[in-house]
């Protein structure tokens, strides 16, 4: 990317608003997704516009739209702060037409015969109370695998999770699945790991 205002944008988003590492890859790969029109000086917002659907126009042949609207985010985030600093009209892109999909849930008999399972090793122990967890909190599988012995409250039934941007929410699990994390937190002792949830090495 040549495009100074996008490195300054990125610094003060870095150093100024202390934006996470991940957020600065999400901006680094939606510019670099754009970095033939975004490299480019343009006399108005209006060809800036045209520069921007033609080429999205070239993404879509290998990108979703999902996709693409993502890239879209990171973008109206930097045209808002140009915008603001003075240094370009006020300026959005519209965001790109989705199409509507039905996420595909568990059905009953699935939930049925995880509850029935029997763990016998600790691998078994590890995963069953993971998909135990899962289903109870509904929490994203990064932060499950994430947690760690002091974020299990054992008074409480209680799990301390890390959520996106670093945040900290507390999730409830019921006391039969709690028991099974419970199980899997102290089998996870032999292998000397500060996981819960830990690898058979820990």
């Amino acid at each position: 990317m040549r495009n100074p205002l996008i490195q300054r944008f990125i610094q003060e988003r870095q150093f100024l608003h202390n934006v996470s590492r991940k957020t600065i890859l999400w901006y680094e790969g939606s510019f670099r997704a754009f970095a033939p029109v975004l490299d480019q000086e343009f006399a108005s917002t209006s060809l800036l516009k045209a520069a921007l659907v033609c080429h999205i126009g070239v993404l879509r042949q290998t990108n979703q739209a999902v996709s693409i609207n993502t890239y879209l985010r990171c973008l109206n985030a930097f045209f808002t702060w140009a915008h603001a600093e003075g240094e370009m009209e006020k300026f959005r892109m519209p965001r790109l037409k989705e199409e509507s999909k039905v996420v595909e849930c568990l059905k009953p008999e699935h939930v049925k015969r995880i509850l029935a399972v029997h763990p016998k090793t600790f691998l078994d122990w590890r995963n069953h109370a993971l998909f135990l967890a899962l289903l109870d909190t509904g929490t994203r599988i990064d932060e499950a695998i994430g947690l760690r012995r002091e974020d299990v409250d054992f008074d409480n039934l209680l799990l301390k999770l890390q959520g996106k941007g670093g945040t900290s929410n507390g999730s409830f699990l019921c006391p039969w699945n709690f028991g099974k994390f419970s199980s899997s937190t102290s089998a996870s002792m032999n292998t000397r790991s500060s996981f819960p949830v830990p690898t058979a090495t820990g």
